[in-house]
């Protein structure tokens, strides 16, 4: 195992992981025995449960995956937006693309309110 470390090399995290997925905001996802977690700079894991899947989604959110849906938790897991979205991707500009059937696609705000519908 390799330990991450900034270009000055200061250690961002203990190497006692399998692998860091992700590295934003001083925080890790991490992927140990195949579920994701996240944790600080110490390696002190912040989420109550593992989960399937997780990445950074920007908005102090994450996109996480769970019984076949993604919702967007916060950093300490708390589901902020519900689970309910067969695809879902970051939020660039206050904005997430989202999809309910695959079929028709839509912008949800950081609080997970409709703004309006994708056009190709």
């Amino acid at each position: 195992m390799q330990t991450p470390k900034r270009l000055k090399g200061n250690i961002l995290i203990p190497a006692k992981y399998e692998t860091i997925a992700e590295y934003s905001d001083n925080l890790a996802l991490v992927i140990e025995n195949p579920a994701y977690q996240l944790v600080d700079k110490s390696g002190k894991k912040l989420l109550p449960t593992s989960q399937e899947f997780l990445s950074f989604a920007g908005e102090k959110l994450l996109l996480a995956f769970k019984d076949n849906t993604y919702g967007y938790i916060d950093y300490s897991g708390k589901a902020v937006i519900p689970f309910k979205f067969q695809n879902a991707q970051a939020f660039e500009n206050g904005l997430a693309l989202v999809s309910e059937d695959l079929e028709n696609f839509y912008y949800i705000n950081s609080k997970g309110k409709f703004i309006k519908k994708y056009a190709e």
